[in-house]
């Protein structure tokens, strides 16, 4: 798990506007931070939001 990046904040911050919502908001249906999960030795996804703390090997049961 990490915090966003500094190009990943500035773009919640840019969009949450064009979707008529506030950052807080944005923030609050994203999660204040993300992780990034590796599929395998060459794939893997980037910026998944944690929502509240939730990340996905958590919910995956």
């Amino acid at each position: 798990e990490r915090v966003y990046s500094t190009d990943e904040r500035k773009a919640i911050e840019r969009g949450a506007p064009l979707l008529g919502i506030t950052v807080e908001e944005a923030l609050a249906h994203l999660g204040e931070g993300m992780c990034d999960v590796y599929l395998n030795d060459v794939a893997y996804w980037k910026g998944i939001p944690t929502v509240s703390g939730t990340t996905p090997s958590a919910v995956i049961k």
